[in-house]
């Protein structure tokens, strides 16, 4: 499969699974009567902002008179539908592409606390990127290796520099399998393992995201491969130990972007290779003086030889390659740690680190930058001595893949400097070129709006450690008490969260359950960090039906009277024979009980929200020739009422599979 077949349709794959996930919880979600309504949302939007301030597609609701809710829902059927058509038909169109990210762009932005998580941030990145990438590859090809290299280096930087002991001691799995979110049952298994099993994969995944990131972005086809098996071998094993929905899927996706090359074999058809690599060469004598002349430190110098170096020695032979990936890894070994028959794998400390990374971003930042001007330069060169076509044609191609030179560098201008958290000085790393000024001031402006480029980074303080060093998890567990019996409590069963510990952990990804994941982090929090908690409480007292639907809670036929909340710690049990799969111990009261009181109501009233459930309009879309949309959002609703989501997913995957089939049959 060539390069842009494989990411356009790993693109179309990751926004189907995302944005299914979320049609199917918008109603408890953010819809009318739901956790955080985007409609409260957005009318406090209207009141201070306008569409040039706030760009979003749910402009349109207002355009189109339709109500907020009915508008959002069709939009996600429109992306779903978009979606569909790249994965099932192999559609590269860069309109699909738009509309896609237009629909995830409104999810994301509209969807407050349920929606703030990295990896919402990287589909947008990713899928930004995408709309350029069918009609320039090799230029974008570059920025989707920024983009993952950047969110692996990131990942185990941020773990060091945050200062955790327990990544610098590599006792962090001793934690990091029953602290997942919602852990899988494997979790429970791994949580078994031998302390020294547990170090020594831990050494893997420090040594894989903080060096081996560096190999995703090395000039060499072979030292890419590698460092791309590295990060997809680190993903499976995180994947089947915690429900991490698509993002573990996305980010391998975006790793094996590095064992292409950067254009598809068939593109060269029209030159011999001999004329291929005759033309590097002299495109390489062409972009020297160029080059060197912009460049103002012995950093920058040593970026542009890298960035050539990678385009003359592509297609090197395998020994070549082979000895460019044996010298990567002792050379980023060493300088990071020093000689590695003397130094222990675990000495890396944040005052080495920081060290280390003032040494290398300096030629990292100009490497990556150079690299997208060389190869579009190249494919300019390419276009007017590799073809056949008139000179008109010619000219156009030229300023055409010019033109995306351009948009790519500034994409990657604002991607790499999105890496503040590691490497507070990188602004100044971006070399002195004409329009550096221009790119720099507006690009935190433009992505402020479209969010096209984001820092990333999990897990950096390791949670669920006791204050003696034990295991000891945050999970909030619910109670509701009746008129009948006010003084019996009884547990309140979530579908997903951690809860009754007998209940074994689900099997849930790719889908993400909003309110269960985000549970995890009130337990973090309190009642003025997680007010949405407050609003969920009163809804299940209230008998939302949508909430209920989102978050599973069955009462079993009893009205509650009040609803509170207790933090416990939770760990997993350690026994094989053993009948439960946790352990718990109440901590402190985290939320009161609470009825729909006075307190309550006005508690909510200044966050926007009603105590009351909503009622729907007679009439949602009251704009001429509008009332199939409405329709459409109801046939779609009634059509999947019944089927969970895992199920949506399997007769997804069973109708591209079947087009599939029929696109190569015809």
């Amino acid at each position: 499969m060539h390069a842009r077949n494989f990411f356009i349709i790993a693109t179309g794959a990751v926004y189907l699974m995302a944005m299914v996930s979320y049609w199917v919880q918008f109603p408890g979600v953010g819809g009318a009567d739901g956790v955080e309504p985007v409609g409260v949302f957005w009318k406090r939007v209207q009141e201070r902002s306008s569409f040039e301030a706030t760009p979003n597609l749910l402009w349109g609701a207002e355009h189109l008179n339709i109500e907020v809710d009915d508008y959002y829902e069709w939009c996600l059927l429109v992306g779903i539908a978009s979606a569909f058509l790249i994965c099932g038909f192999g559609a590269t169109s860069p309109v699909l592409l738009m509309i896609c990210f237009a629909v995830y762009h409104m999810v994301v932005t509209t969807g407050q606390s349920l929606l703030s998580f990295q990896w919402d941030y990287l589909i947008l990145e990713t899928g930004f990127a995408a709309i350029f990438y069918p009609s320039s590859r090799s230029q974008f090809t570059w920025i989707l290796r920024i983009t993952a290299f950047k969110i692996f280096f990131m990942s185990g930087a941020l773990k060091v520099l945050s200062g955790c002991p327990t990544w610098t001691s590599l006792t962090a799995l001793k934690y990091h399998y029953a602290s997942q979110c919602i852990p899988t049952p494997l979790a429970w298994y791994a949580a078994l393992l031998p302390e020294w099993f547990e170090k020594l994969s831990l050494a893997f995944v420090m040594w894989s995201q903080l060096f081996g990131s560096f190999m995703l972005i090395s000039p060499f086809l072979m030292v890419r491969r590698v460092g791309a098996a590295f990060q997809i071998f680190s993903m499976i094993g995180i994947q089947a130990t915690g429900n991490y929905n698509w993002f573990n899927i996305h980010s391998g996706c975006l790793a094996a972007m590095a064992c292409f090359y950067d254009e598809d074999e068939d593109e060269d058809d029209c030159c011999e290779e001999a004329d291929v690599a005759d033309y590097k060469r002299r495109a390489v004598l062409v972009l020297i003086p160029g080059l060197v002349f912009f460049t103002s430190t012995v950093h920058e110098v040593a970026a542009v030889f890298l960035a050539l170096l990678g385009l003359v020695l592509e297609r090197s032979f395998p020994f070549v390659q082979l000895a460019g990936t044996v010298a990567f890894i002792v050379i980023t070994y060493t300088s990071a740690y020093g000689s590695p028959l003397q130094t222990p794998v675990n000495s890396v400390t944040t005052a080495t680190l920081q060290v280390w990374v003032k040494k290398v971003m300096p030629i990292v930042v100009p490497y990556l930058l150079t690299t997208v001007v060389v190869r579009g330069v190249w494919s300019v060169i390419k276009t007017v001595t590799c073809t056949s076509k008139h000179m008109v044609l010619v000219l156009l191609d030229s300023l055409h893949t010019a033109a995306m030179t351009c948009i790519a560098l500034a994409i990657a201008v604002t991607s790499l400097t999105a890496m503040r958290e590691v490497y507070k000085n990188v602004d100044r790393a971006v070399p002195k070129w004409p329009g550096r000024a221009q790119v720099m001031a507006y690009k935190d402006v433009y992505n402020q709006k479209l969010h096209v480029a984001s820092g990333y980074g999990l897990f950096r303080v390791m949670t669920g450690v006791g204050d003696n060093g034990e295991v000891a998890v945050p999970v909030l567990v619910f109670e509701y008490n009746t008129e009948v019996d006010p003084m019996k409590w009884k547990e309140i069963q979530f579908r997903y969260a951690v809860g009754d510990v007998n209940k074994s952990p689900p099997w849930v990804a790719p889908h993400q359950p909003r309110v269960d994941w985000r549970l995890w982090f009130a337990a973090l929090g309190n009642t003025r960090t997680d007010s949405w908690v407050v609003h969920m409480v009163v809804k299940l007292l209230r008998g939302s039906r949508p909430v209920l639907d989102v978050t599973g809670v069955d009462f079993k036929g009893d009205r509650p009277l009040s609803i509170k909340a207790t933090l416990y710690h939770y760990n997993f049990t350690k026994d094989y024979n053993a009948t439960a799969w946790w352990t718990s111990k109440p901590v402190r009261q985290w939320l009161p009980p609470i009825t729909v009181s006075k307190d309550v109501k006005n508690f909510l009233s200044q966050r926007g929200w009603s105590a009351k459930l909503a009622k729907k309009p007679a009439n949602s879309c009251r704009g001429p020739h509008t009332s199939w949309i409405c329709t459409t959002v109801a046939t779609a609703r009634a059509s999947a009422a019944g089927l969970g989501v895992l199920h949506l997913y399997a007769l997804l995957l069973l109708a591209i599979a079947t087009t599939r089939r029929l696109m190569v049959r015809l």
